[in-house]
């Protein structure tokens, strides 16, 4: 049986300690150039493969990264997940996944208290709906980088965001060209996502700049998952029967499934009596019997834009706050037609 190599192994070979060994497995700044390739040529030369152990007893961090996220059966936030695992992946670092569906501010607070001092995170990724009070004091004590993702709050983390208001602008100008009129929105809760209510913001806006405006009874809130949606659907299509719009903006893609239940229970026909336009794009969306146009960034876009953020504030590359708005794209399938 060959030998396995062990960081002190290669250390000593190198003549450098277990640190410098790690930084170079780690692609840390802090090795000259010439002592960074013997490293790797011994590295390559013995198949060492870094421990994870070890690395966390060097630099006194696990090399493990938190991802706290609202609802993994929404397609949205398990497609976040994947892509996650295969950015950290690439960069030594493993995820640990977490949800905090179905929980109140302070079971939220709670939660998020306690999985912080609990798990000495080497970062940690955030996108869940919690008023900026709760995720204040939840991050007081946390001494490792975090990054929150799609939820913009003015507090002292790096934020990486899609620019929602455009997202709904878009939406409605799309329906707009394709001569709708009459709009029925599905979107909230508003008060714990700005996410929610910036989309809804520009699509409205986007409406009053073409000189049309929107009934109160055609903005329907309700909370963010599919049931929720298809219940608040059928009220309204029971209370509006002979009155229906010829469009619908969903401001989230758990939403627009809602939505579609809705319609299809009730003979509504996607897109010949009402076109659809959604945000967020989890593959789901694109699947025959689906089809719906959106308004969205790329999962995969932010994730790697958050992860390269994390990098950087690990290696001590970047000290100040930063907020990262990522620009979102329109995306036509065949749930929208010309009126």
């Amino acid at each position: 049986m060959s030998k396995k190599y062990t960081i002190k192994d290669i250390a000593n070979m190198a003549g450098v300690s277990p640190a410098t060994v790690s930084r170079v497995c780690s692609d840390t700044p802090g090795v000259n150039t010439v002592k960074r390739q013997e490293i790797k040529d011994l590295i390559k030369k013995t198949g060492y493969r870094p421990s994870s152990v070890a690395r966390s007893l060097v630099s006194g961090r696990t090399n493990v990264v938190g991802l706290i996220v609202r609802d993994l059966e929404n397609q949205y936030y398990s497609s976040m997940a994947v892509a996650f695992q295969k950015e950290l992946t690439k960069i030594g670092y493993i995820p640990m996944v977490m949800s905090v569906d179905a929980m109140d501010d302070q079971q939220n607070k709670n939660y998020l208290s306690e999985v912080i001092s609990l798990f000495d995170f080497a970062g940690l990724f955030i996108t869940v709906l919690a008023k900026e009070s709760v995720l204040e004091e939840a991050l007081r004590e946390c001494t490792c980088p975090v990054i929150l993702l799609n939820r913009t709050f003015d507090i002292s983390c790096d934020q990486v965001v899609q620019n929602d208001y455009r997202a709904g602008a878009m939406a409605a100008e799309h329906l707009l060209g394709l001569g709708h009129r009459k709009f029925l929105l599905v979107g909230g809760p508003f008060q714990t996502s700005a996410s929610l209510r910036f989309r809804m913001e520009g699509f409205q806006q986007a409406l009053a700049a073409a000189g049309i405006g929107i009934s109160r009874e055609n903005i329907l809130r309700c909370e963010l998952d599919m049931t929720s949606a298809h219940e608040a659907v059928n009220r309204y299509l029971e209370e509006q029967e002979e009155n229906l719009p010829t469009a619908a903006f969903a401001a989230a893609n758990n939403m627009a499934l809602g939505l579609l239940q809705s319609c299809s229970e009730k003979g509504i026909r996607i897109p010949e009596d009402l076109s659809v336009v959604t945000a967020d794009n989890p593959p789901i969306m694109s699947l025959p019997g689906i089809d719906l146009t959106t308004v969205s960034i790329s999962v995969d876009d932010m994730v790697r834009e958050a992860v390269k953020m994390l990098k950087a504030r690990i290696d001590g590359r970047k000290t100040e706050q930063d907020l990262v708005v990522l620009q979102p794209e329109l995306i036509v399938r065949g749930s929208s037609k010309k009126r």
